[in-house]
Parts: structure tokens; sequence; C-alpha cells
């Protein structure tokens, strides 16, 4: 828990801005729904994971004011670490597989994508946020003989 407040310190010292803040969950229990901006991450200490929204792969989504034929997809890239250092990185998708992933305990399923695209408008890319649901796997089943 130290330190977590003194990581916490010195991003409040050196100024970081929104992207670079790590969310502290630490009074969520689990299962729980997170927003990330792009580059944020999220920290889970009870459990000893961190989520990192890394970056948005692709964005197909039919923009708004727009009659398409199929919805179209967005991705977001996502890191997972745990405590001893153990490293994920996963591509999660709002409308083809996989939506969710499972990353030892943690299961993280991609909720949304935003904004979403509107016709003729040019879309920041650093405005990316991720909604990810994020809760503990189902206990593999032991096998009786």
């Amino acid at each position: 828990m130290r330190n977590l407040f003194l990581l916490m310190v010195a991003a409040l010292i050196c100024g970081c801005g929104k992207d670079d803040l790590l969310v502290d969950t630490g009074a969520i229990s689990l299962p729980a729904e997170v927003r990330l901006h792009l580059g944020q991450s999220v920290l889970f200490p009870r459990e000893g994971y961190t989520i990192t929204f890394e970056q948005v792969t692709e964005d197909s989504r039919c923009p708004i004011g727009v009659v398409c034929v199929w919805a179209g997809d967005g991705a977001a890239r996502l890191s997972l670490k745990d405590q001893a250092g153990a490293v994920n990185n996963d591509t999660l998708h709002t409308t083809l597989d996989p939506r969710w992933i499972q990353f030892q305990v943690l299961t993280v399923r991609l909720k949304g994508l935003d904004p979403y695209p509107v016709f003729d408008e040019p879309l920041d890319s650093s405005l990316y946020v991720v909604t990810l649901e994020v809760g503990r796997a189902a206990p593999e089943p032991v096998e009786t003989k």
C-alpha cells in the first residue's frame, strides 16, 4: 500500500496528465466497471493486477449519419500485468471476437469504446475511452476419480 501511495504522489508531483494517471480501485471489489482513457492504467491492488489501455488498433464502426450494411468494429489493445511481472497483451473488439479475455484469475470484457465516430467529423484519437467490465474468472472444475 505504501508503494501505491508513493506512486500516486510521484504522479502528482511530476504534473502528469490524465492519460498518465493510475486509476486506483482499491476500494472497489470485483466485479467492477472501469473507464480508461488512452494510455491510462487501472490497478486492482487486492488482486495484484494492472490493466492498461494501450491503443485503438481499428475503428471501422459505422459513423453516425451514415447508413451502413455492417455495423463495423472497434478494437482496443490492452496490456494486463500481474504482480510477478507476467504480461498479456490482447485486443478486444466491440463487434467481432474476442470481446472478452481471461488472464489468470481475471476476466476482462470490452463494454464500450468512445467516442463514437460521426460522419464527416475527424476523430481525435487522444479522446478514446474504453469501458471495461473486470471480474474474477470462474474456477476450473476439479476432476474427481
